[in-house]
């Protein structure tokens, strides 16, 4: 199931989704008031039926094969979240930053199952916490107990909801495959000098 959140868009986006959708019933199309990425992921969060959540933002890709090997591993342990990593994509060669690409590779194998408390004092010991929604999947029935919803109307909203989902989380899985494509470009939230700000385990001990 493909929930594509229209929020209030006012060029060819919605025009471009309902081409994708025409004839095909995995998508679904929720339009609404410009209300920003935390309203857009709750949206489209109450509207699944699936059993397990994923939010991809609009502007980055998924490998062909992510859902499927992540869900497999999820059915199968019985987790609450699985996470992974991601690669860059630069909009151009001037971009290519080294720093941003070291901050997106884990080094460490995580296998097992974990306690989401456990495995991010891991990855906190090892620098390699990464906030970030779209590197995780999470059960809905997890996401809905929990009330693991975004607030509305912040910046990286992900830091809040990353935090509380693992901090919550009695079963976490780990694979290593770059399974997200995250688009560097410029003039975004995310490629702006104030806003990338690496965490790392000594800011936050």
């Amino acid at each position: 199931e493909i929930i594509c959140v229209n929020d209030g868009s006012t060029d060819e986006s919605l025009h471009i989704l309902e081409r994708y959708a025409k004839g095909d019933n995995h998508f679904v199309i929720l339009s609404q008031e410009n209300a920003g990425l935390s309203v857009a992921r709750n949206t489209g969060a109450k509207f699944a039926k699936g059993e397990y959540l994923y939010f991809c933002d609009s502007d980055d890709m998924l490998q062909d094969i992510a859902l499927e090997k992540l869900y497999e591993k999820a059915k199968k342990e019985n987790l609450d979240m699985i996470f992974f990593n991601a690669k860059l994509l630069f909009q151009n060669e001037e971009m290519v930053d080294e720093g941003k690409i070291k901050y997106y590779e884990r080094k460490n194998n995580y296998e097992g199952i974990w306690t989401g408390k456990s495995l991010m004092h891991a990855m906190l010991e090892n620098n390699e916490y990464l906030p970030s929604a779209c590197l995780s999947i999470v059960k809905k029935e997890y996401f809905y107990k929990n009330n693991l919803w975004f607030i509305p109307g912040i910046l990286h909203e992900d830091q809040v909801y990353t935090f509380k989902a693992m901090y919550d989380a009695d079963r976490v899985g780990y694979l290593k495959n770059k399974f997200y494509i995250r688009r560097m470009r410029s003039n975004s939230i995310m490629t702006s000098n104030k806003a990338f700000t690496p965490v790392s385990y000594t800011h936050l001990r």
